[in-house]
């Protein structure tokens, strides 16, 4: 590779980053807020789905540009949430799973710290 090229991938990994960082400022305040809604007793079911799709979006990108960590959490908290399933035991399920939730979150606060 060329120190253009290189220059060039640098460049384009920078504003991935920032993209990143934008995207991942939201998707805290989403999940926070669906995390809210569900506590409040709203049907958990969609909520869940809709953090499991942030969760497998963060993972796919947070290894790629540095936070290998973040992205392992992410991939577990997608894997999690498929298993909880829908079911009437949601609220003893979400009882459980809410503490890892939150850990997520912290996790990827941090990340947003770290940049």
């Amino acid at each position: 590779m060329t120190s253009e090229q290189v220059s060039q991938l640098d460049v384009v990994l920078a504003a991935v980053k920032e993209q990143f960082q934008h995207t991942l400022t939201y998707r805290i305040l989403e999940i926070e807020k669906l995390m809210i809604e569900i506590d409040k007793g709203e049907p958990a079911a969609p909520r869940l789905a809709a953090i499991s799709d942030m969760a497998h979006k963060t993972a796919g990108v947070a290894s790629t540009i540095g936070h290998v960590k973040l992205g392992s959490i992410a991939s577990k908290i997608d894997a999690k949430i498929g298993r909880i399933g829908t079911g009437n035991n949601t609220a003893v399920d979400w009882a459980t799973f809410r503490p890892k939730l939150s850990d997520f979150l912290d996790k990827m606060e941090e990340s947003l710290d770290v940049d």
